[in-house]
């Protein structure tokens, strides 16, 4: 994970007369590179096995926060069962987890969210807790160096 300072613009939203429509500020900035294979497990909410899940699997190019692209290399294909090296991203309450790992925390979608609450024109709120549900998880990994500039994590098995 490269760790930088960038400078930017962003819309400036009382500009001084004649100064232009945006303003110049410094921003953190995160890049990740995983160098590997990320598998998704999927499961319907009906455990069926919808004829409409593999093309919207397939669709999948974005994951997590701002700018995490993914590109698919291969169909996606019905298996039944999980690998063991997967992590659950909302496993059930209590479960153990790991103390040697990264804690991150996780948005998903609550029981009520509708389109509308994700349409950012529309007024609807998402409100935490109900639209907007949190998952703490622990990836299985450890740091293993880090700098000013980066940040390098190990995957612990």
């Amino acid at each position: 994970m490269n760790n930088v300072f960038t400078r930017i613009l962003k819309p400036d939203r009382h500009p001084a007369p004649g100064a232009g429509p945006f303003a110049r500020t410094i921003g953190y900035r995160e890049y990740v590179h995983f160098d590997g294979l990320l598998g998704l497990a999927l499961r319907p909410h009906d455990d069926d096995s919808p004829e409409w899940l593999t093309p919207l699997a397939a669709a999948v190019s974005y994951l997590g926060k701002r700018g995490g692209f993914v590109q698919l290399v291969a169909p996606p294909e019905a298996k039944e069962g999980v690998l063991a090296d997967h992590v659950r991203l909302n496993p059930p309450s209590p479960e153990p987890f790991r103390v040697d790992g990264v804690l991150q925390i996780l948005d998903d979608c609550g029981p009520t969210m509708t389109l509308e609450h994700a349409d950012v024109y529309s007024s609807k709120r998402v409100r935490l807790g109900r639209e907007r549900i949190q998952h703490h998880i622990v990836l299985p990994y450890r740091l293993a160096r880090a700098s000013k500039s980066y940040t390098l994590y190990e995957r612990v098995d």
